[in-house]
């Protein structure tokens, strides 16, 4: 994305997680997974566009009107379409709806019916979720909904672990066959917890090798919570966290865990240019949308907002004078 001819944004703002080694790793996953296909070079790029999809906020999707590939007027009916389809991806906007996408099976939704997706979207084992909501922020009520009890729901946080020997010992206890929980989640600061990151999935890989060797095994599956902050410049000196494509975990964006499905239909109803009326009363052309309304959602989240920004020291310093 640029502004006046200076990039704005980097580019692992708009694809999270984004290093250089995910196109290389990428493109040897798709072509791993259609070895026994005729893929050619269009079907690549084209699942390209539509995993990278996976790992844009929704920030990025609505700079991208703005971008300098925009201004191509040939990329006109691309640039349409990927905004449509993002539109139609739910789980960017909360959670419970990211889990409800890839493992409907652990769910009570006798009417869901799973999308086929293409062999790089096949019912993923393995979730890396990046998401800008704060490490601090509760889970267990987010969480706690009609069709997923916490009966089937191990959460941990790799900042309480003083010593490998117990996270490994608290891994392998979800894993055996004595424990009746089918989803662990854990959640993981990038930028505190970093040089923990890439032995703990080690673990979590090894402890779920171990299970799956064993006979009549339940099915479980596990998912690492990646908690990241907005333009951090202090993130590239922290340490890399990213994942590869290789490592077999399946990478998606959700801009909050808390958020709902509504936002999106803003969103969407934003983009159509209508007016701050229609908006502000969830109204448009004498009926009513079944969304929240923009009124709703600025009282909902703008104490969120300004918890999130980061002031310069300069101006805490003075405020406290003051």
């Amino acid at each position: 994305t640029s502004c006046k001819g200076k990039p704005s944004v980097a580019l692992n703002d708009s694809f999270l997680g984004f290093t250089e080694d995910t196109l290389p790793s990428l493109i040897i996953n798709i072509i791993q997974g259609s070895m026994h296909h005729n893929i050619c070079t269009v079907d690549i790029l084209s699942n390209c566009k539509q995993v990278l999809l996976d790992v844009m906020p929704s920030d990025a999707i609505a700079r991208c009107e703005n971008s300098n590939f925009a201004k191509i007027p040939d990329n006109e009916d691309e640039l349409e379409s990927i905004i449509r389809e993002y539109h139609t991806q739910t789980y960017h906007f909360s959670l419970v709806e990211c889990l409800k996408h890839f493992w409907p099976n652990f769910f009570q939704l006798a009417s869901f019916k799973c999308k086929k997706r293409d062999f790089l979207n096949k019912t993923p084992r393995h979730l890396a979720i990046m998401t800008f909501t704060s490490y601090t922020t509760d889970i267990l009520p987010i969480i706690c909904t009609e069709e997923l009890s916490m009966t089937k729901v191990k959460l941990l946080r790799i900042g309480t672990f003083e010593s490998e020997k117990l996270l490994r010992s608290e891994v392998e206890s979800f894993w055996s066959r004595t424990d009746s929980r089918e989803i662990m989640l854990m959640q993981c600061d990038t930028k505190l917890h970093w040089q923990q990151l890439v032995l703990t999935r080690e673990i979590m890989v090894d402890a779920e090798r171990a299970y799956l060797n064993q006979t009549d095994q339940r099915p479980k599956y596990q998912g690492i919570i990646l908690h990241l902050q907005r333009f951090n410049k202090a993130s590239a000196v922290a340490g890399r966290w990213e994942l590869s494509y290789l490592s077999g975990w399946k990478q998606v964006t959700v801009d909050q865990l808390e958020g709902k499905s509504c936002d999106l239909d803003l969103l969407m109803l934003a983009r159509t240019k209508r007016s701050l009326i229609d908006l502000s009363l969830h109204n448009y052309q004498g009926k009513h949308l079944v969304i929240e309304s923009l009124c709703d959602t600025i009282n909902s989240q703008l104490s969120w907002s300004f918890r999130r920004l980061h002031y310069p020291t300069s101006f805490i310093t003075r405020s406290k004078t003051l």
